[in-house]
């Protein structure tokens, strides 16, 4: 049963920008009247380089064809005609991933493309590379939401998730940066089998503080490809659904769509565009569907939404949860040396 209360304690992402309430409302009708998806969250990932080494890494395989290929990604225009498709479909927000965001020297000139008047734009961020002076110019560019990576209120054990030492109190000081600059302040904590403990006092540190909090478990990708004694068990992830009641600024990927009912976004609500333009599911989903430079946007998207696996529904993430998806779509490709994967060369794709 969908808890209400978690849409009203998630408001800001609508009412931070009223031009996107029109966008928002026809996600609804389409979404509850006649069961059809709308877009709603674009990742794309600037720069595949990365200050952190952490356990978790969703986008390690993406990291080598970026470094042999980087002059091949994304320039200042493409990302204003992504803002522009994006926005034709639906879309009300971006979410700027990596790597490392702030590696990225022109990230506030892509801020700006992105046309942060009409989108719900947020930064995901290790904060090792932060700065007051940075924040300033984010905020100039139109930037005004920071997520924060951090797994644990045990400094040593945080650390040692993301591979960084000190990430912890880079993290703690960043966010006092961002109140003091009136940024919205979300922790985004990746959750691992036998650590519900450990996030639920993350939760309460959100709690006590009036932080969002954007969780995900740990999905069979990247780094933790073959750990499957990271993914959370099913009695864990019934837990992480009974917070969800009690904690309403809590929200995962899968726990609000314009269906009003758990799912899982990839391919429909959300989808990834990488620094080269690929199109993926999410930034656990390593399969592409097409590329913004060869083809039109809404002509891949409606590719994805046909693509089985996603068109399902799946009540919660494909690629922490699903055991199907996993065994036939994320273990058969284990192996590849670069991500993503493109799906008409998938071995359990039939075309």
């Amino acid at each position: 049963m969908i808890q209400f209360s978690s849409y009203l304690a998630n408001k800001y992402l609508v009412l931070s920008r009223i031009s996107i309430i029109p966008r928002v409302l026809r996600g609804f009708y389409r979404g509850l009247v006649f069961n059809k998806p709308t877009l709603k969250t674009i990742e794309i990932f600037p720069t595949f380089d990365c200050n952190s080494t952490c356990l978790m890494c969703s986008v390690e395989k993406y990291k080598d064809k970026y470094k042999k290929d980087v002059a091949r990604e994304l320039t200042i225009e493409d990302y204003k005609n992504l803002s522009k498709q994006g926005r034709k479909l639906g879309a009300i927000a971006f979410s700027i991933l990596g790597g490392e965001p702030t590696l990225k020297e022109n990230l506030e000139q892509i801020i700006q493309a992105l046309n942060p008047k009409q989108f719900f734009i947020t930064v995901v961020t290790n904060s090792i590379n932060l700065t007051k002076e940075r924040l300033v110019s984010l905020k100039k560019s139109g930037l005004t939401s920071i997520c924060f990576s951090l797994d644990n209120l045990d400094k040593e054990k945080n650390d040692r998730n993301r591979g960084f030492k000190g990430h912890f109190e880079k993290v703690m000081r960043a966010i006092e940066w961002c109140r003091e600059a009136g940024f919205h302040v979300t922790i985004s904590p990746v959750v691992f089998h036998g650590q519900l403990n450990e996030f639920r006092n993350i939760l309460e540190f959100a709690k006590k503080n009036g932080f969002a909090v954007g969780a995900g478990a740990v999905g069979f990708v990247g780094r933790a490809e073959g750990r499957d004694d990271f993914l959370l068990s099913e009695d864990e992830n019934r837990t992480l659904r009974k917070w969800l009641k009690q904690y309403p600024f809590l929200r995962f990927d899968w726990s609000l769509s314009y269906k009003l009912k758990h799912q899982c976004p990839a391919g429909k609500e959300k989808i990834g565009i990488t620094a080269f333009g690929d199109v993926v599911g999410c930034s656990m989903n390593p399969i592409s569907f097409g590329n913004i430079k060869k083809e039109p946007l809404k002509k891949i998207w409606e590719k994805m939404n046909k693509f089985p696996a996603f068109s399902k529904d799946f009540p919660g993430c494909l690629v922490a949860e699903d055991k199907h998806y996993i065994d036939n779509y994320i273990r058969p490709i284990q192996n590849e040396p670069v991500n993503p994967v493109y799906y008409r060369d998938h071995p359990s794709v039939k075309t």
